[in-house]
């Protein structure tokens, strides 16, 4: 039986306070829960299960954001460790729109089992 890889999240400490910063208390304890949990099973999904052992001169960089607020984040995969590398905003004029990003994180209205 084989499984498929399990991807872990790492985001910089000062980024997670930024993200609990721009919202409010509660929605940014949402929102952490969400990059930290749903992240990993989106990729996996959108990414397929293989992970690649091909050593590269450049990371691919994925975007992604919430489906309930205007705040975006950048991040790259490592082997099975995807890092979060920045946030951003729909004001921040180099950022993609939502057609151009990778993924998008769930509603708040979503069970927590259902993605």
């Amino acid at each position: 039986m084989t499984s498929a890889p399990t991807f872990t999240v790492s985001m910089h400490t000062k980024l997670v306070d930024e993200l609990d910063e721009q919202l409010s208390p509660f929605d940014g304890i949402v929102a952490i829960d969400e990059i930290f949990l749903q992240l990993p099973i989106i990729h996996e999904q959108r990414h397929g299960s293989r992970v690649t052992r091909r050593r590269r001169k450049w990371l691919k960089l994925h975007r992604g954001r919430f489906g309930w607020v205007d705040i975006g984040f950048s991040y790259v995969q490592i082997g099975k460790q995807l890092h979060v590398v920045e946030l951003w905003t729909d004001e921040d004029w180099s950022r993609p729109n939502r057609s151009e990003v990778d993924c998008v994180l769930g509603t708040r209205t979503e069970s927590r089992g259902h993605i």
